[in-house]
């Protein structure tokens, strides 16, 4: 259901270009290069429809109004110079 609508867009739009003329570029690099610019095209399209078309909805979320619950705590590294004894107390 993504892909398909970029792929067709992306060949169909190629096709119109190669059916006009490349005038002195290979057909080839013509075609590449319209592969290349009808698909990113094809992507912006695409995903700009599916962000009109479908609702967002809400994600669940936990609750920790009063406290994080040993089950979700977690350890977080932050990467720091240890330049000094001072320094080493204000970042614990």
């Amino acid at each position: 259901l993504y892909l398909l609508p970029i792929i067709l867009l992306a060949v169909l739009a190629t096709g119109g270009l190669l059916a006009t003329g490349v005038g002195s570029a290979p057909v080839w690099l013509a075609a590449l290069l319209g592969l290349l610019v009808f698909s990113e095209l094809g992507i912006v399209l695409v995903n700009w429809t599916a962000t009109v078309l479908v609702t967002p909805r809400p994600l669940p979320k936990l609750d920790f109004s009063e406290g994080i619950p040993a089950a979700c705590a977690t350890v977080v590294a932050v990467p720091s110079m240890l330049s000094s004894i001072d320094g080493i107390d204000v970042l614990v």
